[in-house]
């Protein structure tokens, strides 16, 4: 899923003149996923580290990931997932 959202990413960074949903269109999948996968893509990286390496918070599923409000500040997403006092 993190690749997943690397390549979402990838392809919003390289049509800037282009919507989520013209993107999502051209690219035939759901708008609304693939702004779930963008935001998930600026995780914080001891948060991928720890995916990664299958040592992730068990509050940090997939689900979780794509329905959270993630916010940018990586110590607030690591607090969320129970890293941060």
């Amino acid at each position: 899923m993190l690749a997943d959202a690397l390549e979402a990413r990838r392809m919003v960074l390289a049509s800037p003149g282009q919507s989520l949903n013209q993107i999502a269109t051209r690219e035939g999948c759901c708008r609304t996923r693939l702004a779930k996968l963008l935001r998930l893509s600026w995780l914080s990286p001891r948060l991928v580290e720890l995916a990664a390496a299958g040592t992730q918070p068990k509050s940090m599923t997939k689900k979780s990931l794509l329905g959270a409000d993630l916010p940018l500040d990586w110590c607030e997403q690591e607090r969320m997932f129970g890293l941060q006092p």
